[in-house]
């Protein structure tokens, strides 16, 4: 909403990051939970009108909830 997209970019890359590296959960549930992070990135792309990333990020997505038969 405040459209600082610079800032949400690098905000939920280091969530991402965190996310990837926690040894708390098994792999497959970090996998699975990550994908609305990637969403986010998609949306923050989107918005910066960075259309190839925005289809990298959304298609991660995709295949994450995919493999998960998690396709709300």
């Amino acid at each position: 909403m405040l459209k600082q997209y610079a800032i949400a970019e690098k905000s939920y890359q280091k969530a991402l990051s965190i996310f990837l590296e926690n040894k708390s959960f098994e792999p497959d549930d970090i996998k699975k939970l990550s994908a609305g992070i990637y969403h986010q990135l998609g949306f923050v792309a989107q918005e910066q009108r960075q259309w190839e990333q925005a289809r990298q990020y959304l298609l991660e997505t995709l295949k994450i909830n995919e493999k998960g038969e998690n396709l709300y």
